[in-house]
């Protein structure tokens, strides 16, 4: 005999929109695949399958992991939601009529869970190369008895029986949910800009053998003015400089000259081994009884 189940989702990724809310819900809908099929037999017919299925539970769990020299690594579990689908009820599966058949006689369970608007969106951070980050996965699970229909059994199946009644639970591979997130930004927002100001100083590691002036050098300052945000998909961004002399009279302002210059871009990650207390008191997240070593997480 052979009982599998198997995750199928509508879609294996869910998009959210706008900045995390809690009082936003998604729907993430797919079907459990249910698989019977009678066992193969070199001496006899294939005897038709009957079980009683007792429980099918889906479930969906985000977890956080990260990964750093610093922290080492720090697992976090952000969320867990579980749906039975058998609700004070059992349901009887047959494959009789079939049993010959090649392919597994299927039944399909819809399944439609709830999901918070509040979830942060899959990604990977951390300055290890592995999967560290935020992930998100769908688990099932389904609890059966065999019934055994076949009265010309003999003694030993007959002793078995009992052993063979007893309630067996399989579980489906894991199936994992990409969360995407998507937050408009404003014509206003996009347009905004801001000002750095910028003191220019020598460096004292290499020897300098220009002859800049070094009083002209410490009067100068420069205003960068940079955009307050960046599209992921851009290959560019607008930047503006702007240089002014303090307190520097007019005869050297006009031997200055810029000839031409640099930019360095740099991204910069912030990363905590733990929520802050104001994150914790804003959303939803599991106790610290749920949270790892008390309970793993099931993909670490």
């Amino acid at each position: 005999m052979s009982v599998s189940i198997e995750i199928q989702p509508h879609s294996a990724s869910l998009d959210m929109y706008g900045e995390l809310d809690k009082s936003t819900a998604y729907s993430l809908s797919g079907d459990i695949v249910i698989s019977v099929s009678s066992p193969f037999s070199f001496f006899e017919r294939r005897k038709p399958v009957r079980i009683v299925l007792q429980s099918l539970t889906v479930e969906f769990e985000g977890q956080c992991e990260l990964i750093t020299d610093d922290t080492g690594y720090t697992p976090f579990r952000i969320c867990s939601l579980s749906n039975e689908l058998l609700v004070g009820q059992t349901i009887e599966l047959s494959n009789e009529g079939h049993e010959e058949d090649d392919k597994p006689c299927v039944w399909n369970v819809a399944y439609n869970m709830v999901i918070p608007g509040w979830l942060p969106a899959t990604t990977t951070y951390g300055n290890h190369p592995s999967e560290a980050g935020t992930r998100y996965a769908l688990y099932a699970s389904a609890t059966f008895l065999t019934v055994d229909d076949d009265a010309n059994r003999s003694w030993f199946s007959a002793c078995c029986s009992s052993f063979r009644s007893r309630s067996r639970v399989i579980s489906a591979p894991r199936c994992h949910i990409t969360v995407n997130r998507f937050v408009s930004v404003s014509a206003e927002d996009t347009g905004s800009t801001v000002d750095y100001a910028v003191q220019a100083e020598p460096r004292s590691d290499i020897e300098h053998t220009s002859k800049f002036p070094a009083h002209v050098m410490s009067k100068l300052r420069a205003v960068i003015s940079v955009p307050t945000h960046i599209d992921v998909e851009d290959t560019s961004f607008p930047l503006c400089m702007r240089l002014r002399m303090q307190d520097l009279p007019e005869a050297d302002c006009k031997r200055v000259r810029l000839t031409d210059f640099t930019v360095d871009v740099e991204q910069t990650e912030q990363c905590r081994s733990s929520p802050s207390s104001l994150y914790k008191s804003i959303f939803p997240l599991p106790s610290s009884s749920e949270q790892p070593p008390r309970r793993p997480l099931r993909d670490p």
